[in-house]
């Protein structure tokens, strides 16, 4: 039998929806060693606002030492409903603003490998903030730990 969805993807909510104007949120942080890759899924509602994340990385749970996670690979949006396009990054950034997304509403995707963490310096904790989009905007973050590496207790 094929493994069911949640034998290969564990879901953790990274930032609960809400309307982010004049606040941000700061993206919950999650351990990178159950997955060999992570997904940030970010919903964004039509308000005004604009979507911009960073994707972080930490050497603790809590408080520890906290810096921007850069990396290179390409990111996917999908604005009002239409497919989604690929982007290709040229220069690692940490920071992700894509065009397009103040007034409407949509799903950008971003993937990280374990292997562009910070490892040897203890960096195994990985997060992803959502700055203030400076007017109306609902977002909401989830992240998606895929291929397990151990299927879990059932």
């Amino acid at each position: 039998m094929e493994s069911l969805f949640g034998e290969k993807v564990k879901v953790v909510s990274g930032v609960q929806p809400a309307d982010l104007n004049a606040a941000g949120a700061t993206g919950a942080r999650v351990k990178f060693d159950e997955s060999y890759r992570m997904v940030f899924v970010v919903h964004f509602g039509a308000g005004a606002g604009v979507v911009d994340v960073t994707l972080r990385q930490h050497d603790a749970a809590a408080a520890g030492t906290s810096k921007d996670l850069s990396i290179d690979n390409h990111y996917f949006l999908s604005l009002d409903g239409a497919a989604f396009t690929k982007t290709e990054v040229s220069v690692a950034a940490a920071n992700y603003a894509p065009a397009g997304t103040g007034g409407a509403y949509g799903i950008l995707e971003l993937e990280v490998l374990p292997e562009q963490l910070d490892n040897a310096n203890g960096f195994s904790w990985i997060s992803l903030d959502v700055t203030d989009p400076a007017a109306a905007k609902v977002i909401g973050v989830e992240y998606l730990a895929m291929d397990l590496k151990k299927k879990p207790v059932v």
